[in-house]
């Protein structure tokens, strides 16, 4: 296994941009930032605020800067990469890692969204596009939410070899209520965003949540390997889509919109197309999950 693999989460579940592309690109930057002293944290920061600045750029109608936008958005989408790999490879892996890594790819795409919108308005008074785009923002986020379930899930049943792979909204409100927002102030913030993010998964996947409670009453400290091989032969079909309904494509049909002067097309592509792999791959998981607790009960 190659030095870049095991910083890899999972082959099975990467993308094949990410492992050919995003995933080199970001190991040689996690090598440079753990030359430098830097931390996951920073890198996360710092590949934010490129994403937001790369939205800004997509606001101009003007071919040369919104090739500038493009290579830095694809720059921070090689730091969200490093930033991960860094945390692994350093054994600073966290949950504080992945609500800010959360929190960074939303304000990278708010900016994208806002700049998008501004640049539509100026050049038709499409006045409405704002609602259009709370729409698709809240189409993305519930697509993301459920994909980063999923492949969560995917992870710890086939790989780790885990069980409770998700923490409930229950034990985050404990943790929660018992931080103070004069003391604890930026940690009960983040708290809240993931509090907030964990009942939004929780809203859509409910019957993966009682195979999930089963599964850990069943077998307790151990997945057996038959139900570990039964979940990887029912599951893996299904990791590419959730692929498509996290980044890589939506970015290139927004790329795609930039260069040809149409960006309301990724608005469209988010809202009818994506919508409709969301419901067909939301309708199928369920199947498999009742499937999946049937054997087990």
């Amino acid at each position: 296994m190659s030095a870049i693999e095991l910083t890899l989460k999972s082959r099975e579940t990467e993308e094949t941009l990410d492992v050919y592309f995003y995933r080199p690109c970001g190991y040689v930057l996690a090598l440079l930032a753990k030359s430098t002293g830097l931390t996951p944290d920073v890198v996360t920061a710092l590949g934010s605020l490129v994403g937001i600045v790369a939205g800004h750029l997509f606001f101009y109608n003007d071919l040369r800067i919104n090739l500038a936008g493009i290579g830095l958005l694809l720059f921070s989408e090689m730091m969200d990469s490093a930033d991960g790999q860094l945390a692994r490879m350093t054994q600073r892996v966290s949950t504080r890692g992945r609500i800010l890594d959360g929190i960074g790819d939303n304000l990278k795409f708010v900016s994208i969204y806002l700049h998008i919108c501004l640049r539509i308005v100026i050049a038709t008074q499409w006045w409405w596009i704002f609602v259009v785009a709370i729409l698709s923002g809240t189409s993305h986020s519930f697509q993301s939410a459920m994909a980063d379930y999923y492949r969560t899930a995917y992870l710890f049943f086939t790989v780790s070899h885990g069980h409770n792979v998700h923490e409930s909204s229950d034990s985050i409100v404990k943790v929660y209520a018992g931080l103070s927002w004069k003391t604890d102030f930026w940690t009960k913030m983040y708290m809240r965003v993931y509090l907030n993010y964990t009942l939004q998964q929780e809203s859509i996947t409910r019957v993966f949540r009682a195979l999930e409670s089963k599964a850990a009453e069943q077998f307790r400290d151990t997945i057996p390997a038959w139900f570990s091989d039964a979940y990887r032969v029912k599951n893996k079909p299904m990791m590419k889509y959730y692929n498509i309904l996290t980044t890589n494509t939506r970015l290139f049909v927004l790329i795609l919109g930039i260069l040809i002067n149409l960006p309301w097309i990724y608005f469209a592509f988010e809202l009818v197309v994506l919508n409709l792999l969301f419901a067909a791959v939301l309708f199928r998981q369920n199947g498999i999950n009742k499937s999946l607790l049937t054997s087990i009960t």
